[in-house]
């Protein structure tokens, strides 16, 4: 039918616009072969995207354990704030805020009023 042959025509029209997007990036690939300080340059950026790799697991290792302490000893604290200890997940989300400094005094007030 008529609409077959449209739709084959779609599906045949996309893959050339695919594969013409395919020989953009070889471009690029050659540029890479022309200058040897870009190789230089992506090669270290690729040597440290692995070493950042293993500084996040270590950084979700410390933030597990914390939240695991922070559960034990800060579930029953009162807040008003979204980041509590009530759960691993939620103690975990709210290790990561201190972590990163955001909001960090909405989660410590409560503690410091409450804990003796």
């Amino acid at each position: 039918s008529w609409v077959m042959s449209v739709l084959d025509e779609e599906l045949r029209n996309f893959l050339i616009i695919r594969l013409l997007r395919l020989l953009r990036i070889l471009r690029i690939l050659k540029m890479f072969r022309a200058r040897p300080q870009l190789r230089v340059l992506l090669e270290g950026l690729s040597a440290s995207l692995q070493s950042m790799g293993w500084v996040a697991i270590l950084l979700g290792f410390s933030i597990y354990a914390s939240a695991i302490i922070g559960v034990s000893c800060f579930r029953e604290v009162q807040t008003e704030s979204k980041m509590k200890f009530e759960g691993i997940f939620e103690a975990m989300m709210t290790m990561f805020t201190v972590c990163v400094l955001a909001d960090w005094t909405d989660i410590v007030s409560p503690i410091v009023h409450q804990q003796p």
